[in-house]
Parts: C-alpha cells; structure tokens; sequence
C-alpha cells in the first residue's frame, strides 16, 4: 500500500508500467502472408506452351515462413536480440507430409527438417540419442512417419512428425541408401541403394523384400542411380 508522501513515486512507477505493457502489445507481430502472388507469374514451361508448373514462393530460412510472434517473444527480441534463422545448407530432397508437413533433407548440413507450412514452426533434426546424422539425403512420408535415407551411415532411419526417433533398419543390406520413395499400391518403400546400383524393396516393418538391378548398363541394369518416384497409379 503507498502512504500519500509517496504518491509521486507511485504515479512515476505505475506510468513505468503502462509503458513497459504498450512496448509488449507493440512488439507483438501478427502472422504474415507466406507467399506473395508473384507477378509476372513464374511458369515452365514458358508459353506458347501450356504451362504444368508454376513458381509459388520460396523458402531458404525459417524466418521465410513470417510466424506470428507474441508480445513476450517480441520483448524477449528486443532485450536480447533476434534469434539467428534456422538456414538450409544443401537442400537434396523434399517430401510432402499429412496435413501442411514438408520435410527436406540437407546432406551437407547432416540433418533433416521438418516445416509445417500451417502453424509456421521449422524444427531441424541432427540425430537421435548420441548418434548424429550423416548424410541424410532423401525422405518419404508414410502417414506420420518421416522415412530418411542416411548414404553415410548406411541405412534408413525413421522418425515421427515432431522429428522423434522410432527406428532404423537396412543397415546390413544397404550399401550407400539415396533416394527413397514409398508405393502406397504394394504398401512397400522402394530405396536407392547408389553403392550397390540396385533398387531394394523393404515392406514397412523393415524386412528386404526384394533388390532389383545391379550394375551395368544394359535394360534393367543402373549405373550409380540416385533418385525415383513412383506413379500415382502403381
């Protein structure tokens, strides 16, 4: 309680505290657009043909994706200064999640990361208990489970949506694992094994179900291959 000697004070540090609670609502920042319409559109191919793909925006840092931010971050910011962005190193490969969840894997950054476009959040995934990452280069979803391909450490590494790890499997078969894909047709995930020249075909608890190719250069045959898709309809 404030005697009347002391009203002045009272007054200077209740003025202090309405500043200090403007200055948080002012660092407040709402969340942005994240892709401006980009004008004049950006197609391939160019016309007279028909255009198939068009340039939408671009992400190279978290900062890209214009997170809103509460007051007491905002506040936070400014004592402190401004968090340095979460910045890809070698982009190599991106898949497509449930709901707004995309993941790229960054070989030379040795780590994966996982964006949702909706909530605006960038996480980055080095590794899991001790063990780093190598050279993670291609992902797949399958549901809520983020499959990479680690060419360094030999082997297919899988983590949850929140960049969590479940499980790794292959690594006594896999020679140097790139690419990857999943075939939801034969509910089956199909790996580019680049060292081996082969493709190897494991079903979703792990087990090699298959290889396909080997080295040459004859139909059927792969030369150090690094990367598939897989149709729709297969």
């Amino acid at each position: 309680m404030c005697l009347p000697v002391d009203s002045r004070v009272c007054k200077v540090a209740f003025g202090a505290m309405l500043m200090a609670v403007a200055g948080l609502a002012g660092c407040a920042r709402p969340r942005g657009v994240l892709f401006s319409p980009i004008d004049p559109p950006r197609v391939w191919p160019p016309p007279p043909d028909k255009a198939r793909i068009r340039l939408v925006g671009e992400i190279s840092e978290s900062t890209d994706l214009k997170a809103a931010r509460s007051s007491t971050e905002g506040f936070l910011a400014a004592l402190r200064g401004p968090r340095p962005p979460i910045q890809f190193s070698s982009p190599h490969a991106v898949a497509l999640g449930p709901g707004h969840l995309v993941a790229v894997a960054d070989g030379a950054g040795a780590a994966v990361h996982v964006i949702d476009l909706l909530d605006r959040t960038h996480v980055v995934v080095f590794g899991f208990g001790d063990e780093c990452l190598g050279a993670p280069v291609g992902v797949a979803w399958v549901e809520n489970g983020l499959f990479v391909t680690d060419a360094q450490r030999g082997e297919v590494i899988e983590f949850n949506a929140q960049g969590q790890y479940r499980r790794r499997f292959g690594g006594p078969v896999l020679r140097r694992p790139v690419g990857l894909t999943y075939v939801a047709k034969r509910n089956q995930l199909y790996v580019v094994d680049g060292g081996a020249h082969c493709l190897a075909v494991f079903d979703l608890s792990g087990e090699l179900v298959r290889t396909i190719g080997g080295p040459g250069v004859e139909p059927g045959s792969f030369n150090y291959p690094t990367h598939l898709c897989s149709a729709g309809d297969n």
